[in-house]
């Protein structure tokens, strides 16, 4: 009698879940506090109202290994700012390697953070960029 009330109860849980589920998933509709546009805009040719933004991650500059991709990000970051103007740099994940010479340990080093601090310089020189 007891394993019948406990599958009943269970059953009723389910059942009641799933009802919830379903009823979450059909009201999907436009949420009521967006204003829907009224125009009838599309994407042409033009660059007239395009804004540009760029995403960079996961830098690793390292005082150690890949020297020469310190110098490389430098000119990703000239060219970017010269060629794109983008209205954002937005930079994300490990920015500094803080790698031991043979990876067997790691620590924040100076060089690598005063690199970073070289290419928020170069970005922020262009007066479009808050750093």
């Amino acid at each position: 009698m007891k394993i019948n009330l406990i599958l009943v109860i269970v059953l009723v849980a389910f059942i009641a879940s799933f009802a919830n589920l379903v009823s979450e998933t059909l009201d999907y509709g436009f949420p009521d506090d967006l204003v829907k546009a009224d125009d009838n805009s599309t994407v042409g040719d033009s660059t007239k109202n395009i804004t540009w933004f760029v995403h960079v991650t996961d830098l690793h500059i390292s005082k150690f290994n890949a020297p020469d991709r310190t110098s490389k990000f430098l000119e990703l970051v000239s060219e970017i700012l010269k060629r794109v103007e983008p209205s954002a740099i937005v930079v994300t994940g490990d920015l500094t390697d803080g790698k031991t010479p043979d990876y067997s340990g790691s620590r924040q080093f100076r060089e690598e953070w005063e690199t970073y601090h070289q290419a928020v310089t170069l970005a922020t020189s262009t007066n479009k960029t808050i750093g």
